[in-house]
């Protein structure tokens, strides 16, 4: 009688093992694996997190600076008053500079982008001028160092010196 209870308890015994090794050791295995892999996630963005760190007071210059930037940039719009302005500043640079300017127009306002900073458009300005390339160049390089954003969209040249013709298509951007 003791040796059947023996039996019969090893016999449970080994059947509780069984269902441990075969039903619940895969599922502690599963979880230990997906613990194991937020681990290495944590540590990761852990050394991430320790490189920032070290590197905030750079990545706070270059915040800085990009505001600075961002508010530089911001200057160079142009408000619906300023279209004047700017046809004025065209003018002056091309007599400064003794250039036969024929032609000098703004085109109507076209919306480019509405924004929270407000709207924004395209001032197209059509512009031939007769000169030389150097002077085109030079010319068109004074455009671009005004106090406002200026740019060329479009560029043709026609004709071989002493009888160049450039017609060009600037434009600005205003915001209002």
């Amino acid at each position: 009688m003791k040796k059947n209870k023996l039996i019969l308890v090893l016999g449970v015994l080994a059947v509780i093992l069984l269902v441990d090794v075969f039903v619940f050791l895969p599922s502690q295995f599963s979880i230990l694996g997906k613990i194991s892999k937020e681990i290495k996630e944590k540590k990761s963005a852990l050394k991430n997190l320790e490189i920032d760190l070290k590197n905030k007071p750079n990545l706070l210059r270059q915040k800085e600076l990009m505001i600075k930037n961002i508010e530089e940039f911001k200057k160079k719009f142009l408000s619906r008053g300023d279209v004047n302005l700017v046809m004025a500043e065209i003018d002056d640079v091309s007599q400064k500079m003794g250039l036969d300017v024929p032609v000098l127009r703004p085109q109507p306002l076209e919306e480019i982008k509405k924004t929270s900073w407000g709207r924004f458009y395209s001032l197209p300005i059509v512009l031939n001028l007769n000169a030389g390339y150097h002077k085109l160049a030079q010319f068109l390089n004074r455009l671009e160092k005004l106090d406002f954003y200026l740019g060329v969209k479009e560029l043709e040249i026609k004709g071989a010196f002493p009888n160049t013709r450039a017609e060009i298509l600037l434009w600005g951007i205003v915001r209002e």
